[in-house]
């Protein structure tokens, strides 16, 4: 399993590294020369980004670099895959509904400005 904890200190998103995987790969794609590009990067390779340990501007982009690409998975313009190829209609349900539940927890942290304390 592999997670994203939000800078609430009460949303984590857990998911199946295949999810978690599909996901954050499409995130870097559109990160391409993106100084957020290592922290998707070390994400991926420790299975864990935690928004708290980044700076509020940091917050800002890759929630909404993450927010758009949540955004394309939802409205079909983004499919899992692997090995460039497109996984089976049940597998692309998964997919989809827990980049939903990803979605819902990114649009809290987009619209809703960090406390000092947090």
């Amino acid at each position: 399993m592999a997670t994203i904890s939000f800078p609430n200190g009460q949303d984590i998103w857990l998911a199946t590294r295949w999810v978690y995987g599909n996901f954050l790969d499409r995130v870097l794609s559109d990160l391409d020369g993106d100084p957020m590009r290592g922290a998707v990067e070390e994400g991926i390779a420790f299975e864990n980004i935690d928004f708290a340990s980044l700076d509020e501007a940091s917050v800002s982009r890759l929630a909404h670099a993450m927010l758009a690409v949540a955004r394309d998975i939802g409205q079909g313009r983004l499919a899992a895959q692997n090995a460039g190829r497109d996984l089976d209609g049940t597998s692309q349900e998964q997919f989809r509904r827990k980049v939903a539940e990803l979605e819902g927890m990114l649009a809290r942290i987009v619209t809703t400005p960090r406390s000092p304390a947090q």
